[in-house]
């Protein structure tokens, strides 16, 4: 597998939709809906992915499979989201229980051996005078340094993020967010900065040595933002519920697309002028509203927007003469 370098994407990158193509299916599986990351790839042709409570690796090239089970688990154990660092073999999967007094817990398993390595539960008082317990971990997530891991711990009014060191087994830090959050990305240059996204929320924060702050664009009222991705060091895109595509620049608002007037080509190194918050701005007035972007992942040749239930966008990165790669 190629490995995702975010500094290939430099400031005269254009990127742009190609023709419509149709997807042929290489192989079908069941998967196990409302998981995060049900489905990964260990390589080419080897796929992670849960079924019921139990994960398969699958070999697509040698139609074999291995099996992990849950055997120290607590009963009614509930996968909510899984990650895996395909250097080190390491798979992290995340599990909610019903049984009382059972917390929201992240194991990690060697996939070599397919034992579990050591586990992770979210800390008692992270936060003085916050008595409200996380429902689960809604997201994991490896991070480039090869030594850290996210996992975003969910409720119905907060959420927490917490970077953990799953090779010496101990919790970093951890910043705390006062709304739902749809989704978050860290940076992939500087794992100090990461950004939330959620209905009426876009928030960049930035460590440092007092703690986590807040910086660059605020103005989210009356936006859904359903996604969010880093391109580079610099630039992240978002999706929101009614079809934009919005390109931050340094924590500041840079650019916003609808799907519709897009014309098959995105410019990640246009500068809007835009006075208004983005809440107010109507790209399209006369057009039905498109459908909500869900996903966007950025990897080596460009990025994809998953929109609503049956459409992908893959826009690929071009050079600086327009040629494509």
């Amino acid at each position: 597998m190629s490995t995702y370098d975010p500094s290939d994407f430099t400031a005269s990158t254009k990127l742009y939709d190609p023709e419509p193509i149709e997807l042929q299916p290489k192989f079908m599986v069941g998967l196990t809906t409302g998981v995060e990351g049900n489905c990964l790839f260990l390589s080419d042709d080897v796929v992670v992915y849960p079924v019921s409570g139990v994960i398969v690796i699958y070999d697509t090239k040698n139609r074999s499979q291995k099996f992990i089970q849950f055997t120290e688990q607590p009963a009614k154990t509930t996968i909510t989201a899984m990650d895996l660092n395909p250097i080190n073999l390491v798979l992290a999967v995340a599990t909610t229980s019903t049984e009382d007094g059972i917390k929201p817990t992240v194991s990690f398993y060697d996939l070599t051996t397919l034992e579990l390595k050591h586990t992770f539960t979210e800390p008692e008082d992270e936060y003085p005078g916050s008595t409200e317990r996380r429902q689960r971990f809604a997201s994991v997530q490896f991070l480039n340094d090869n030594a850290y891991i996210t996992a975003l711990a969910v409720s119905d009014s907060d959420c927490v993020l917490y970077y953990y060191n799953w090779k010496n087994s101990n919790l970093d830090t951890c910043v705390r967010v006062n709304n739902p959050v749809a989704d978050v990305a860290i940076n992939p240059i500087d794992t100090t900065i990461c950004c939330f996204v959620g209905k009426d929320l876009f928030r960049s924060m930035t460590r440092t040595d007092t703690g986590w702050n807040q910086y660059g664009f605020r103005e989210a009222a009356g936006v859904d933002f359903t996604c969010v991705c880093w391109l580079c060091g610099d630039r992240c895109l978002s999706g929101t519920s009614n079809g934009w595509v919005v390109l931050m620049k340094n924590g500041q608002l840079q650019a916003v697309y609808c799907l519709d007037d897009l014309n098959w080509e995105l410019d990640v190194t246009v500068k809007m002028t835009i006075d208004e918050s983005l809440g107010t701005i109507v790209i399209s007035k006369n057009k039905p509203p498109p459908d909500a972007i869900r996903i966007c992942v950025a990897f080596q040749s460009g990025f994809v927007l998953v929109v609503g239930n049956s459409t992908i966008y893959y826009f690929q990165k071009l050079d600086e003469d327009d040629r494509p790669r």
